[in-house]
This record gives C-alpha cells, structure tokens and sequence, in this order.
C-alpha cells in the first residue's frame, strides 16, 4: 500500500512488535507535506537525510525544525501507520514522477 501512496520502500523490519517502514517519498507541490517542519511529519516517524530539489548533497541529519519544501526527497523511517498517514498527506506525490535512483 505504502509504494501506491508514493513512497519508495526501502525495507520494513519489526523492533519490540512494532513495524518500521523505511523508505523515500518525494514532497508533493500540491500535498500537506509541503511548508512543515519535520516534528509535525508525525509521531514517531524520523527523516534521516534529505535530498533537496536541485541539490546533489544529502542534507543529512536535518534538525527536527527543517522545512520541507516541494520537490524535496526526505528518506524516512517510522511506524507502518504513521508513515502511510504521512503519505496521505502528501497524496499528489502519487502523480508526480520519482523515477531517480538515490
């Protein structure tokens, strides 16, 4: 479900009964995501580095007050539910192209 929404799965693996997704997903010009800073992404889940758009330099680790922009590609890791309500926030992602391989 999580790759329909626009996220890049890297992995997933269970720590103490709990599910970690990890993976990619680009920040949608038209979604949520876009103008926050990442401790409103969600409870639990932590952006390990950052591609800006343009950039070619991971941004890495980002300060828990970083802005996320559109076109910014975050690489993320966080629980399964948290992490697909974050991809629905970012919904419009879905339409728009993530076909670099970084």
């Amino acid at each position: 479900m999580a790759a329909s929404l626009g996220l890049k799965v890297t992995t997933s693996l269970t720590l103490s009964g709990r599910t970690l997704m990890i993976g990619r997903l680009t920040v949608s010009s038209s979604g949520k995501l876009a103008g926050i800073p990442l401790h409103d992404l969600g409870v639990g889940i932590r952006v390990v580095a950052i591609k800006r758009a343009g950039a070619t330099e991971l941004e890495h680790p980002p300060r828990r007050d970083t802005v996320l922009t559109a076109g910014d590609r975050a690489y993320v890791i966080g629980p399964h539910g948290a992490v697909l309500d974050a991809l629905v926030r970012n919904i419009a992602s879905v339409d728009e192209p993530d076909d670099a391989d970084d």
